[in-house]
């Protein structure tokens, strides 16, 4: 992608070209030829050669002086905004012409980017730019005075260009990450206390025979530590791997993915949080046993035949808490879920399987006319429909599910006005068969035949079915007809004579919107030049075919090859690819969440095991004294079971309160699935059951075989 900007855009970002310069002031001229690399382009196409400054390369075979490499990192445009979606791996002067500064304003999708001054807020340059936007549209003339009325200058900060959509995404993974952290630390929790506990007997006897409370605290601090680093180190060895396996499915997911990495920040971050639960949970019952007079410690020690209330209501809340956090995070991942499965059901309106989509951009030193640039769409689409297996060849101006290009338009007296009060629609032209190729139903009138778009041909346009019942609800669209701009529109009028079905005109999660189709040939002239012919330089060349669509792309791109061998094809794709690509985003969040999700149900259910395998040591003496006065097997077995189940319940008790407070925030992440789904919250609920209770049989088995002969001699 080539961005065109102006020569105060780098400095007022605060950054400047790595070697070389940045633009001047003389470059911005339409006759100045210089252009500034990305870091990326650089390194791949040039092997980051600094002698490459000052010597000449061929952009739209047009010659080129390279002046400097832009830094490492730096990326703009940001990903994000609507018409400026990708960042760009080069920059030329933007060098309005004096036919552009007086053309088509609405033909040009240019950002200005600013910075404010110091003290000035969002909210005072949004009052200023709305009082310069009525000085402005005062201006327009008098055929162009509704438009001048309407006329606004949005702002919005660079931020949230940057970040978007995803800000959201990162709050709901950030609180995932949070919560199983807080998982992981119950359950480091009652690791420490179930350890310490059964290692009370020992401390006691260590501090009868002479150890002071400084050892004793020295020693499970010592302990603890070793656990820490250990695990700390391996949490980080096991993110790293996590990262690079992760990191490409996020690059079109999460704003600027190429600032995640495991810097120093992170390893400190990580190393003081793997310290902390251990340290604390490790020592506290050092703390105790320090406190209290060895005597006491090993009298407990001896005549208790239970483990002290008070930790087992400890490791009991602890679990309870790991219950609710996993319950939470469960639900959350659940709706996601069902939102994605939904999301991959929608119908897009055509037919992806079996076609595929090459993009190109014509050369204007090459196609420098409107007959050129008509010629070769017209013979790109011969060559493809004539490739074998082909059933139907087409091109337009734009992919499947990236219809970008928004038109006022006006409907003719007959239609109903009120119906549609925003005058904008998504305008694509077309070449070939492209509604066949794409498989885009007819639903009245007919296609585009050749002869549409010759001169001396009346202009004809197709609607979409939105758009057609919207403007005409109670009659037939077909003969009437429309026309691009305002009322006043020097613009000529088109006769409908189709109307094809809605199309997805963006991501499967975007709303549809009312579509128009027009040929190539009524829109481009013979004699048409520069600037204008730039907005038909782009060619999305679709066919559908009964063959592999391995072998149909590289036919695809062959036949280009013959029609113009230096020209770039990029995006030789099969629109299925397209497809699965407008939901990558989605299954990113779904995946990761989903993970997040499988590992906190994983720790509760590891916590509820241990603290039932603790319950189960502790009392084996109680347990073999209920065995030997009669006591059954399934007794027992639910004695042990209950316990979980009480637990759990609690959790999901807290879990599922916490969940219908917190889903909400998820509602923008969710598609046709409510934040309160029912499903989900059974679902989540009866799962997490399941797994409480798999987790509890083998402690509880383990309780039924016990020896009530051994039990009561052990103490």
């Amino acid at each position: 992608m080539v961005a065109r900007v102006s020569p105060g855009l780098f400095p007022l970002l605060g950054t400047a070209p790595a070697i070389g310069r940045p633009f001047a002031d003389a470059d911005d001229d339409p006759g100045a030829r210089v252009v500034l690399l990305g870091d990326a382009l650089w390194r791949r196409a040039f092997g980051a050669d600094p002698s490459l400054i000052g010597r000449t390369i061929a952009l739209d075979r047009e010659p080129y002086v390279v002046v400097g490499v832009m830094p490492r990192g730096f990326v703009f445009p940001p990903r994000g905004p609507v018409l400026n979606g990708e960042p760009a791996a080069l920059y030329v002067p933007i060098a309005f012409t004096a036919t552009e500064r007086g053309g088509f304003g609405a033909w040009y999708n240019n950002s200005t980017v600013a910075r404010l001054k110091p003290g000035v807020t969002i909210e005072q340059a949004r009052a200023d730019l709305a009082s310069a936007a009525k000085e402005v549209g005062a201006r327009y003339p008098a055929q162009l005075k509704d438009l001048g009325e309407k006329l606004t200058f949005p702002i919005d900060p660079l931020g949230e260009e940057v970040v978007g959509r995803s800000r959201r995404l990162l709050v709901v993974l950030m609180g995932a990450v949070g919560m199983v952290l807080l998982i992981c630390c119950a359950d480091v929790a009652n690791l420490m206390l179930t350890r310490s506990g059964a290692r009370q007997r020992e401390l006691a006897i260590r501090s009868c025979l002479g150890a002071s409370q400084v050892r004793i605290v020295r020693q499970l601090f010592t302990e603890s530590v070793l656990l820490a680093v250990a695990g700390a180190l391996a949490g980080l060895a096991l993110a790293f791997g996590l990262l690079r396996a992760f990191l490409p499915a996020a690059v079109e997911t999460l704003p600027r993915p190429e600032a995640i990495r495991l810097d120093g920040f992170v390893v400190l971050f990580t190393l003081a949080l793997a310290l902390a639960t251990p340290l604390f949970f490790g020592v506290l019952p050092a703390l105790r046993s320090a406190l209290l007079p060895p005597s006491s410690l090993l009298a407990d020690s001896l005549t208790t035949t239970t483990a002290g209330r008070a930790r087992h209501r400890l490791l009991g809340a602890l679990v309870i808490a790991q219950c609710a956090l996993a319950v939470v995070l469960s639900v959350g991942a659940g709706l996601l879920v069902r939102s994605f499965v939904r999301l991959s059901r929608t119908d897009t309106g055509f037919q992806a399987e079996g076609v595929v989509n090459a993009t190109m951009v014509l050369p204007s030193g090459r196609y420098a006319t409107g007959r050129q640039v008509k010629a070769f769409f017209h013979d790109a689409v011969a060559a493809a429909a004539a490739s074998h297996g082909a059933t139907a060849a087409g091109a337009a101006n734009s992919r499947p599910l990236n219809v970008r290009e928004r038109r006022a338009f006006t409907p003719d007296a007959t239609a109903d006005a009120a119906a549609m009060p925003n005058r904008t629609i998504a305008g694509t032209w077309t070449e070939g068969r492209y509604f066949e190729a794409l498989g885009i139903p007819l639903k009245a009138g007919r296609f585009f035949e050749e002869a549409d778009g010759e001169p001396g041909r009346a202009r004809v346009v197709i609607l979409s079915e939105m758009l057609a019942r919207r403007l005409w609800p109670n009659g037939d669209a077909l003969g009437h007809q429309v026309k691009w701009g305002i009322e006043s529109s020097r613009l000529p009028w088109m006769t409908i004579v189709g109307v094809v079905g809605d199309i997805k005109q963006g991501a499967l999660d975007s709303e549809i919107v009312p579509q128009a189709y027009e040929p190539l040939g009524q829109m481009v002239s013979d004699d048409m030049g520069a600037p204008f012919l730039g907005f038909f330089s782009e060619v999305n060349l679709l066919v559908r075919s009964e063959r592999p669509t391995a072998a149909v792309g590289a036919d695809l791109l062959a036949a280009v090859r013959r029609l113009d061998p230096e020209l770039a094809v990029s995006n030789v794709q099969p629109v299925p690819e397209i497809v699965d690509d407008s939901v990558k985003s989605r299954r990113f969040s779904t995946a990761t969440l989903a993970l997040f999700a499988a590992v906190a149900l994983s720790l509760a259910a590891l916590g509820v095991y241990g603290v039932l395998a603790n319950v189960v040591a502790q009392q084996t003496k109680e347990i073999g004294v209920r065995l030997a006065l009669g006591a059954t097997a399934s007794s027992v077995l639910w004695l042990v079971l209950r316990r979980a189940l009480v637990l759990t319940a609690f959790g999901l008790s807290l879990g599922l309160a916490g969940a219908l407070a917190l889903t909400r925030l998820m509602s923008g992440l969710l598609y046709e699935v409510r934040p309160n789904d029912a499903v989900t919250f059974v679902v989540v609920s009866a799962g997490l059951s399941l797994l409480v209770l798999l987790a509890g049989l083998a402690p509880a088995w383990r309780a039924t075989r016990v020896d009530p002969i051994a039990a009561l001699r052990m103490e």
